[in-house]
């Protein structure tokens, strides 16, 4: 049985840092949560259901959990807009960046990962290093904004004069889950996630999870760091991103104060649209009839 709240540890398991799922005290989804893909792709057919996301948080590793402190910044529920997540690290030494430019500006290293996260390192005094994963800004004004960085509080900040406009906080390290983070993929919060399965061996099929959540559990620029782009649709804007290097289509939108996250693997960008856009709230009878994912 395809486990959609792991998929993106299936698709991207050479992605700069590990993806990986931590067990948290469940909580039950009502049933305003319990949505199904109204037009699946054909060859799709349900594989499960999960009542609660509430006992699994996904985490992208930026470094080990008790000495890095975080903060990220974006625009608020726009995961199109340029976002980046900066923590600092003491004592750790020099942090090698895979892939990194030779060429880096005033000791900042950058590289690329698989999803199109940027993702950079800056080496400090006795052994201090900041890092930095993001979307949508200049190598120039990543160098500004990590050479800028201060600590308030035990925590990374920026100077609002060195972000681009419309960045804010969104959030610093006390305030996301416990745990290494970058930005948190979805997971960890009072939902309910369908997966669908189509025909073939399970390594090459095709996979799709929808997940559904309260808007106010997180803002959609939470999501994850890769680039996504705005499609409007029926007055709908839809966030979407297909990866070039791995077969990972995503869409992620807002509707009658829910947040939809339609993960897809091996399904084309305009297949996965048309499947957001067919969304429809589930029947007491479907949701009950459909497998079980056991969690453990």
């Amino acid at each position: 049985m395809f486990l959609p709240i792991l998929l993106a540890i299936a698709v991207v398991p050479a992605v700069g840092a590990a993806v990986v799922a931590r067990h948290q005290g469940a909580v039950a989804a009502g049933p305003d949560l319990h949505w199904v893909i109204g037009a699946p792709q054909p060859g799709l057919a349900i594989d499960g259901v999960h009542d609660s996301l509430k006992d699994w948080t996904m985490f992208e590793y930026i470094g080990d959990e008790t000495r890095y402190r975080m903060a990220l910044y974006g625009t608020q529920d726009d995961p199109s807009a340029p976002s980046i997540l900066i923590g600092v690290h003491f004592g750790m030494g020099t942090l090698e960046v895979s892939g990194a430019d030779p060429g880096n500006d005033h000791g900042v290293g950058c590289s690329t990962d698989q999803v199109g996260t940027q993702r950079c390192t800056l080496s400090l005094d006795h052994g201090t290093v900041l890092e930095s994963h993001s979307r949508g800004l200049t190598r120039a004004e990543i160098s500004t904004v990590m050479r800028s960085a201060m600590m308030v509080g035990g925590n990374p900040r920026l100077p609002t004069k060195v972000l681009p406009a419309g960045m804010h906080l969104l959030k610093v390290r006390s305030e996301l889950s416990d745990g290494p983070i970058s930005a948190p993929y979805v997971g960890g919060l009072h939902g309910a996630t369908i997966g669908y399965l189509g025909a073939g061996d399970g390594q090459h099929a095709p996979h799709v999870s929808l997940t559904v959540t309260p808007a106010e559990e997180q803002d959609l620029a939470e999501v994850t760091l890769v680039p996504f782009t705005r499609r409007s649709v029926d007055g709908v804007d839809y966030f979407v991103y297909a990866a070039t290097t791995v077969p990972l289509t995503w869409v992620t939108w807002q509707h009658d104060g829910k947040d939809f996250y339609l993960l897809c693997v091996r399904v084309t960008l305009e297949d996965a649209l048309s499947m957001a856009r067919s969304v429809r709230l589930a029947t007491p009878a479907e949701w009950a009839a459909a497998p079980k994912y056991a969690m453990q």
